[in-house]
């Protein structure tokens, strides 16, 4: 439904709810903007009727959110000197926008768009230091003054890509030092404050999740209002565009960004060329990544980008050398919309088809424990995160990621600690604190980064050392309940942790008499030890069969349940991600095929079925409906959408 402005209107944020006008919330569902005629500075080349005709096509296809660069130099090309043409264009750009019932979100301090814009009359000095600071803060500032009271600005984000201010001359290298961007974000964002203290403050980070570059994100999350996400595929290079392993990468980053009950939505996602796929791969890629960012509790959506770049500029700089940016449109050059722009379209129409903020998420909440030296790590340790994030999210569990500062023995979510350590020995007391008060861990050993003080006593056993494995680890079960929980065998190339169990059960163990999984009782609760890292195996293998066919997924909701957490609704499989919502008697549930493949999956109900509707879904893909089970085929890379009526 196309947004009806008018004066007075405010959009602000409320955590919960995220955008809100006129106390109704309004989920974005967008898109980046840049002219096609000029790679990206569309204010110097000026062509107005252009910007016209795309934003009513952007209007036209069901969306209602652009989100545009403000570059630095061009609107203030001699220090404190700001260009008034910029400020008669920008608000020419927002009364545009406005007709057509688009929310306008400007990023400023451009720096990046595609390609890498100096300051000249920076003359080599750092951007994170004086005068620079104080010099962005007020080029911010002229823009927020002039314009905070338009009805359709969506919120300010600061800068998009800081962190590639880097490669510019003379720029502070990679990874920055923490204080100094800490220092410039937090100036900027107080700088705004001051003058508009109800629209969104946000920066554009790009991996930061998944990189070490200087800039924590938890500690940006402290300081901004919300964080935002922008991110593409990490397994490109190896895998489709839309595969398993990529299509999830936008739910890992919106989770991880998701901090202090703050909010996220993704503002530069998701994103792809089709100079690295085909047309079909990049809307299959499209089509489940949008649905994997919403049931992830997201806020809304702003792909990159809405045109491909006209030809005439492919041959000059910097599409002449950055040779995979003049395909990443989701719009052609007449207008229409290639299949990755019809997914989002489609995806906008059903938003306001099942009034989406009317819906409550059920979530079966769990905790992945977050060391404070991630960054140091951050090679060994985010792969593992990350194939557990997947792991999870098909067992139908809803992950928190939790720093070790914001960890307490009063913890009400079930613990899970994938291969990971290098936690300190007071958060190891801690977590037997946990277990003692009530808590369910999961821990698979990482090696001797985790052999803390309190191991022995956190899980029962006496540590007696490492062995490496040099052959396939072949398992047997000691508890046949635990037999599709976890595979019979395991690929080496790490070191398994001998043990001798005291206070533990051995639930399955080596073909060497080696425990391989025990589960302890401590206090009023209970922890879980795998003594080999499995999900390092998992992430360090280039078959994506390794997550699909390990059953992991079968141990982690086991051991989920154990703690408490009950499924009204569940659908368990390897390839599936499921997302459900409440209203009243009836469910809104959604189910993600992340695989390649067609996949056979069932939904499981507490409660009897008394009415089924699909939505916007083929009824040829429901299979079987009985009072407490559906079962359905999903295609490819597809999604299902229903209504349940309990």
């Amino acid at each position: 439904m196309k947004m009806v402005f008018r004066n007075g209107q405010i959009c602000k944020w409320y955590p919960e709810k995220g955008f809100v006008i006129d106390n109704k919330p309004i989920y974005i569902v967008g898109v980046n903007y840049v002219s096609r005629h000029i790679c990206t500075n569309f204010w110097e080349d000026w062509r107005p009727e252009l910007i016209k005709n795309d934003l009513e096509n952007i209007s036209k296809y069901g969306l209602n959110a652009v989100r545009i660069p403000v570059h630095w130099e061009y609107s203030e090309p001699r220090p404190g000197k700001y260009n008034p043409e910029i400020f008669k264009k920008f608000d020419w750009f927002l009364t545009t926008a406005e007709k057509n019932g688009l929310f306008v979100m400007p990023f400023f301090l451009v720096g990046t768009c595609t390609q890498f814009y100096d300051v000249r009359w920076r003359k080599g000095r750092s951007f994170l230091t004086e005068p620079m600071v104080t010099y962005a803060v007020n080029n911010v500032k002229q823009f927020v003054k002039k314009f905070k009271n338009r009805p359709n600005i969506l919120c300010w984000d600061i800068c998009d890509e800081p962190e590639f201010y880097s490669i510019l001359p003379n720029s502070d290298p990679l990874p920055y030092k923490k204080e100094l961007i800490e220092n410039w974000v937090r100036r900027i964002y107080t700088g705004i404050k001051e003058i508009d203290n109800y629209h969104c403050v946000n920066v554009g980070f790009s991996h930061i999740s998944s990189n070490h570059w200087g800039i924590n994100v938890r500690n940006m999350a402290k300081i901004l209002d919300c964080m935002t996400v922008t991110c593409y595929p990490p397994y490109m290079s190896t895998e489709f565009y839309h595969s398993f392993r990529n299509t999830y990468f936008v739910g890992w980053n919106v989770r991880f960004n998701d901090l202090f009950n703050k909010g996220v939505f993704s503002a530069e996602a998701p994103g792809g060329s089709n100079a690295y796929a085909s047309e079909e791969s990049i809307a299959n890629y499209y089509r489940v990544t949008l649905y994997s960012n919403l049931i992830n509790g997201s806020f809304g959506t702003l792909p990159w980008v809405w045109n491909d770049y006209d030809v005439s500029i492919h041959r000059k700089e910097v599409l002449n050398t950055s040779i995979h940016e003049p395909y990443f449109g989701i719009s052609r050059k007449d207008g229409t919309l290639k299949p990755a722009g019809k997914e989002l379209s489609k995806f906008s129409k059903f938003i306001d088809k099942i009034s989406i903020h009317k819906w409550v998420p059920v979530r079966n909440n769990i905790t992945i424990l977050i060391p404070e030296n991630y960054y140091e790590q951050i090679n060994s340790v985010w792969a593992p995160i990350y194939h557990s994030y997947m792991v999870l999210r098909s067992a139908g569990l809803f992950v928190n990621f939790i720093w070790e500062e914001q960890f307490t023995a009063t913890h009400n979510q079930p613990v899970f600690i994938p291969a990971i350590g290098g936690y300190t020995t007071s958060t190891w007391y801690l977590l037997a604190d946990y277990v003692k008060n009530g808590g369910t861990l999961y821990c698979s050993y990482s090696g001797l980064n985790q052999l803390a003080a309190s191991y022995n006593e956190l899980f029962g056993i006496e540590v007696h050392g490492n062995v490496f494995v040099n052959d396939k680890l072949k398992i047997g079960y000691k508890d046949d309940r635990y037999k599709d929980k976890l595979d019979n065998e395991y690929y080496p190339g790490k070191s398994i942790l001998v043990i001798k169990p005291k206070r533990s059960r051995v639930i399955a163990e080596t073909e060497h008499r080696i425990p391989f999984l025990i589960m302890s009782q401590l206090g009023n609760g209970k922890s879980y030890l795998v003594t080999y890292p499995i999900e390092a195996i998992i992430a360090s293998n280039h078959d994506q069969k390794a997550i699909t066919e390990y059953n992991l997924h079968k141990l982690y909701f086991d051991i989920a349940q154990s703690s408490g957490i009950k499924s009204e609704l569940r659908c368990i499989n390897p390839e599936i991600e499921s997302g459900v919502y409440r209203n009243g008697n009836r469910a809104l549930v959604i189910l993600v095929n992340h695989s390649n493949k067609s996949v056979e999956t069932e939904i499981n109900t507490e409660q009897s079925i008394k009415r089924l509707e699909l939505v916007d879904t083929e009824k040829s893909c429901l299979k079987l409906s009985r009072r407490n089970k559906l079962k359905f085929l999903v295609s490819a890379s597809d999604v299902i959408k229903l209504i349940i009526e309990f």
